[in-house]
């Protein structure tokens, strides 16, 4: 295993390219449960590997759509449609997540989805 730092690293990265790994989680409110710490700090750990590391989630209710990049990684929270309606809200049903998350798959090496 080749780790950072180490001779020949470019080396590896020019032959195989970098690892690209999409992370996909309802919502990341606490009340969300363990994926709301876990998947973040997996996708920080992933990046500090070399990875290109991307959390996709749908956004609390009032939120809105908003991207950053935090901590060596991209974190994208997309609109939740149908928050306001009781049956449906249940479902955190997101358009531009579902968009995003087929963009995704053309290029990423690996996506996990954590439960939704």
């Amino acid at each position: 295993m080749i780790t950072i730092g180490q001779p020949g690293e470019w080396l590896a990265e020019a032959l195989i390219g970098r690892l690209c790994v999409v992370h996909v989680v309802a919502g990341l409110d606490p009340v969300n449960g363990g994926p709301s710490y876990s998947v973040p700090r997996l996708c920080e750990a992933l990046a500090v590997a070399g990875a290109e590391a991307q959390l996709l989630s749908v956004a609390e209710k009032e939120s809105g759509q908003r991207a950053f990049y935090h901590k060596g990684y991209h974190d994208r929270r997309f609109g939740w449609d149908y928050a306001r309606i009781p049956i449906l809200r249940r479902l955190r049903f997101s358009r531009a997540l579902s968009s995003a998350l087929h963009d995704a798959a053309l290029t990423a090496d690996v996506l996990h989805n954590q439960g939704l």
